[in-house]
């Protein structure tokens, strides 16, 4: 391998974990929730602080590091799979995992270690807006955390080092943020990022792969709300 061959990855390593540390660090931040619980009352400080945490995502995790590496470094977003391309692989793939992730979050819905901590607003009366809001925060947030793990980081180690050790890289960095909400869920990180990272070499883009994952978690989130038993839809705005 040659200097430049190694830096290439190297550098895209290095965006990956400056812009997760900022982000898990800001996201994480005590000081703020603090704030927040001090400001508002138990729920609306609950739906601010995921507001933030998504917020917070999608800059930190999505727009600037997307700005450094197609702007500092005059890049073109197709050669991290930011172009969709929908053919029929695409499709069939899209559909296939629909199929699971569906099913499998409807099935696991009721389970304890799930309504304890799904939907991550703890709020008892969700209006039509907030069930709204919510859904627009994670799929933003969905957004660009696929942008930079299976676009940015995969793409470049797999151009420069091969599909193997772009998986093996991708997949380790996948697990290890999952770490610290607990052991079951970093396992459970492992084989869906095996089949996120597979799936978007395979089609060449990551929108199947943010597609999934978007469905991943507004399934769960819809399924858990409506097993919570004292949680309730409801129209009109929150007080």
């Amino acid at each position: 391998m040659t200097g430049i061959e190694f830096r290439q990855p190297m550098t895209m390593i290095i965006v990956f974990i400056v812009s997760y540390a900022l982000y898990y660090r800001l996201s994480n931040s005590k000081a703020i929730r603090l704030l927040l619980s001090g400001k508002f009352n138990v729920e609306k400080a609950s739906v601010m602080w995921v507001q933030f945490q998504h917020i917070t995502g999608m800059v930190l995790l999505g727009a600037l590091p997307v700005a450094f590496v197609l702007g500092y470094l005059s890049r073109d977003p197709a050669e991290f799979g930011l172009v969709p391309v929908w053919n029929r692989t695409s499709l069939w793939w899209m559909l296939g995992l629909l199929g699971v992730i569906i099913p499998m979050n409807a099935g696991m819905a009721r389970k304890p270690a799930n309504l304890a901590n799904y939907p991550q607003m703890r709020v008892k009366q969700w209006s039509a807006w907030l069930v709204f809001t919510s859904a627009f925060g994670w799929l933003g947030y969905l957004l660009a955390y696929e942008t930079l793990f299976r676009g940015l980081l995969l793409f470049e180690c797999d151009r420069t080092l091969g599909m193997f050790p772009a998986m093996v890289i991708n997949i380790g960095f996948y697990v290890l943020v999952h770490v610290p909400k607990g052991w079951k869920e970093a396992l459970g990180a492992l084989p869906f990022g095996v089949v996120l990272c597979w799936v978007t070499l395979t089609v060449g883009h990551v929108w199947v792969a943010f597609t999934a994952h978007a469905a991943l978690a507004l399934t769960n989130e819809w399924f858990a709300l409506a097993a919570q038993p004292d949680m309730r839809v409801r129209f009109g705005k929150n007080r």
